[in-house]
């Protein structure tokens, strides 16, 4: 279910079952339903973990390049948060 940031609406699984206990409470009591759930994926943070690789490779080659891609990911990030109006995230 997307939504923005509940603990059943959109946040994400790390896969590992001490950080998701943390973050999400214990996974083992959810409905069967849920727990089979097609669209309940777990990457076990190999997309942060390229992500990381990447950074790192690409500072290594050329540490301006990679200083000028990062600062345009991070203005087209806040960018696109204004442009989208987005919805602060609530307490409850």
């Amino acid at each position: 279910m997307q939504g923005h940031g509940g603990i059943t609406k959109g946040n994400w699984l790390s896969g590992i079952k001490a950080i998701d206990a943390m973050r999400l409470g214990p996974q083992d009591k959810l409905s069967k339903g849920m727990a089979e759930n097609k669209a309940r994926n777990c990457f076990y943070f190999l997309p942060f973990i390229l992500g990381l690789i990447g950074m790192i490779w690409h500072y290594r080659r050329d540490s301006h390049d990679a200083w000028t891609v990062m600062l345009l990911y991070f203005f087209t990030g806040m960018a696109i948060v204004l442009y989208l109006e987005s919805v602060p995230l609530s307490a409850t």
